[in-house]
């Protein structure tokens, strides 16, 4: 099998930027100012490029790359901490951060593929197959971290990296040594690491809220050997079926339901039924009581969130996405957007002071006259209409002035004449070029309303500000109520409205996430 990978082209032109002495490189690394991670990083950066646009012998470039590799992961960390949870798209300081991260890890993987490709072609190859082995491992795991670092910021995967994934991995499966593991990194043959990418894909990342994506990869660790890899066509029934298309620069894809559009043989598959079983009986067992422990879960699996989380996984794993609305092009209309329960609350008792008939209701509840989205203290941004449906909507914006959009949050969207207010769920996130981001919002039941809410026995006792969302018989959706997380305990009387409220007991759960509880609910009687 012939291999095709990116590699730089040589440039002796920075050869005095190359430190080919191991004891020497060992020394510079102890003394990078961490303290300072942009500047260690570009030196990193500068360093390591320079070396793989050397000529030098395999043996010695390996023994330098082992002096890289641990220094490298510790900057690239330390980095994605510093990061994590900022306003998308970012702010200049940490998107050169976040560049110099990828750049350190791209060429992190260039010095393994520089020694592999050197002797793949050899007869008896340049020590072992194990050797072959460990550095599609190195590869591997360096684009791991590509891609994780790419769907928690919500960017776009690096042109070729998921052919080279695939490569990888058909490559060692040539050499039958795809199970054989690394004794310095856990978790590292090539077989988990191909498997922890394609699952990682297949979980629908840019719908992920911060955060999830390494409680996915811990969960994929754990179960990740239930899901399969297999040539076998797959039968009628496609749920948990997704294609792998070896020889093209493509992640996992979902099976299409029309057989006209199906591939033809010699294409792989990843199963994931099995997988989703587990998560499903997981999700059981959490809903039960049992600790997580017992599951062999970590001691998060406790919050409620993460049974969201697990639902999640159940309709990407176990089930294949089918569109229920058909999707228009937008008409480049703009919107008002805000963001948050309480903005929101604001906003809808803004609409209702001013007499919008949207916000009717099956409940009054008297609530106090609160600021609109464009006085001091609230924050509201313009959108683009992308496309839209009966079921959501896309949005784009230059950032310009910065916004901060999280998956899983609610939002508000209305005209700019504000004369209806609907409100969102934000599903995915794309961190596009251009300083631009672009958003999905899945839509909630219309005429929401405002109204307050307190539970004297949860973690918040004081009142919060909620959305209430009326049934709706056209739909046939019952009540719903949106409540900040906090709020909401599983079987305990929550009181709706302040004065003479009104007690309800929470009934179905339909969404938890890291902002909100979204429940259907039933009036409880007067205790008198």
């Amino acid at each position: 099998m012939q291999l095709r990978l990116a590699v730089p082209a040589p440039d002796t032109s920075r050869a005095h930027l190359a430190e080919l002495r191991p004891k020497q490189l060992k020394l510079w690394l102890e003394r990078l100012p961490l303290g300072n991670l942009q500047e260690s990083a570009q030196a990193l950066l500068l360093s390591l490029a320079a070396l793989n646009r050397q000529p030098l012998a395999d043996d010695a470039r390996l023994k330098l790359l082992t002096c890289y590799r641990d220094t490298l992961h510790s900057v690239v960390d330390t980095i994605k901490l510093q990061i994590a949870g900022l306003s998308l798209p970012l702010a200049d300081k940490p998107r050169q951060l976040a560049m110099l991260t990828r750049e350190l890890l791209v060429e992190l993987a260039h010095g393994y593929k520089l020694v592999l490709l050197a002797n793949s072609n050899r007869l008896l190859g340049f020590g072992s197959r194990h050797d072959q082995i460990e550095c599609i491992q190195r590869i591997l795991s360096a684009q791991l971290r590509l891609l994780v670092l790419s769907y928690e910021s919500y960017a776009a995967i690096p042109n070729g990296l998921w052919l080279e994934i695939h490569q990888l991995h058909a490559y060692a499966s040539t050499l039958n040594k795809q199970g054989a593991g690394l004794t310095d990194t856990p978790l590292a043959n090539v077989n988990q690491l191909y498997r922890l990418a394609l699952l990682l894909a297949a979980a629908d990342p840019y719908r992920l809220s911060p955060g999830e994506v390494n409680k996915i990869l811990d969960l994929a660790r754990t179960y990740g050997e239930l899901a399969q890899i297999q040539s076998a066509a797959p039968p009628d029934q496609l749920d948990g079926f997704f294609l792998l298309q070896r020889d093209s620069d493509l992640p996992p894809l979902t099976m299409p339901r029309q057989a006209s559009t199906r591939t033809a043989h010699g294409e792989y598959y990843l199963n994931t039924l099995a997988l989703a079983r587990q998560i499903s009986h997981l999700l059981a067992c959490l809903r039960a009581g049992e600790a997580p422990g017992q599951l062999g879960l970590p001691a998060y699996a406790s919050e409620t969130a993460y049974q969201g989380l697990l639902q999640r996984l159940l309709r990407s794993w176990g089930a294949s996405p089918s569109r229920i609305f058909n999707r228009q092009e937008g008409n480049r209309d703009e919107i008002e957007l805000c963001s948050g329960i309480r903005a929101i609350h604001a906003c809808l008792n803004a609409a209702r002071t001013a007499g919008d008939t949207n916000s009717a209701t099956e409940i009054a509840i008297d609530v106090p006259y609160a600021r609109t989205a464009g006085e001091p203290g609230l924050s509201a941004s313009n959108w683009k209409v992308v496309n839209d449906s009966a079921g959501g909507m896309a949005l784009q914006r230059q950032n310009s002035p910065p916004v901060q959009q999280q998956v899983g949050e609610v939002v508000a969207l209305r005209t700019l004449a504000r004369t209806h207010t609907h409100l969102g769920i934000v599903r995915w996130i794309r961190n596009a070029p251009a300083a631009r981001i672009e958003i999905g919002i899945q839509m909630l039941p219309p005429n929401p309303q405002a109204v307050m809410v307190r539970n004297s026995l949860g973690k918040i006792r004081t009142p919060q500000p909620a959305i209430l969302m009326p049934a709706n018989a056209s739909l046939k959706l019952p009540r719903q109520l949106l409540v900040p997380r906090g709020i909401y305990a599983q079987n305990m009387p929550i009181t709706l409205g302040i004065e003479n409220g009104q007690r309800i007991l929470p009934t179905r759960i339909i969404e938890h996430s890291h902002a909100f509880d979204l429940f259907e609910f039933e009036e409880q009687p007067d205790s008198n």
